[in-house]
């Protein structure tokens, strides 16, 4: 009966992790702080969790998802530094490892799909902004010599790049209409090109639609 009892007590601890979001996180030399899980509802941040970090290695939070969407980990040290990252959850198991010296920056995210991808984006959307900021550079430096062909070639060179980046995003998106990821980098990149709003909500999953990136990005196509 006792061995019974506890068969079915480790059942129901299982069965209630189950679709949630386990997520264990690690910031490799942080001794003492404390990190935030938050979530952004109605215009501002709302805080889901907190972790006081006192020698811990591994903080854990588990959170019920209605669907996947942005959290955010702020982290608050002893020597009132703030510091934060976010990443897309997922009812899943996620494991996330940064530094307290490259929090956000250096770091790694295993478990969520839709972060796979919205990582693989801000990859390939970095080598644009890499480019972008070298003609920037080119065309202040044209207009400094005073070569007004030059500064005009540069410039043109910047609304041809910025073109090809929305572009990029815009099919970047509509190639993974499936996941919630998908309206979330068209509400974050394509807020300028209005008719590319519309291009990638007409093309998202049904499943999709009734997300809450997917509702916001219809509102703004409109």
């Amino acid at each position: 009966m006792y061995r019974l009892l506890l068969i079915l007590i480790c059942l129901v601890g299982c069965q209630s992790n189950e679709n949630k979001l386990n997520l264990n996180f690690q910031v490799k030399g942080l001794k003492k702080g404390v990190v935030l899980l938050n979530k952004f509802e109605d215009s501002s941040f709302v805080t889901i969790d907190s972790f006081q970090v006192n020698g811990h290695k591994i903080i854990n939070f588990i959170y019920e998802l209605k669907e996947p969407e942005i959290l955010f980990l702020d982290l608050k040290t002893n020597d009132n530094q703030s510091k934060t990252l976010n990443f897309f959850a997922e009812n899943s198991d996620i494991n996330i490892v940064t530094t307290i010296e490259n929090y956000g920056f250096d770091m790694s995210i295993k478990g969520s799909v839709n972060d796979s991808i919205l990582r693989e984006y801000l990859k390939n959307i970095k080598k644009f902004n890499n480019n972008k900021l070298d003609l920037i550079q080119e065309s202040l430096i044209n207009s400094q010599n005073n070569d007004k062909d030059a500064f005009a070639l540069s410039n043109q060179k910047i609304d041809n790049l910025t073109k090809r980046q929305f572009l990029y995003t815009a099919n970047f998106a509509i190639n993974n209409a499936s996941y919630e990821v998908s309206p979330y980098i068209a509400i974050s990149e394509l807020l300028d090109v209005k008719y590319l709003l519309d291009t990638v909500y007409k093309s998202l999953d049904k499943r999709i639609l009734s997300s809450k990136y997917a509702i916001r990005l219809k509102d703004m196509a409109n």
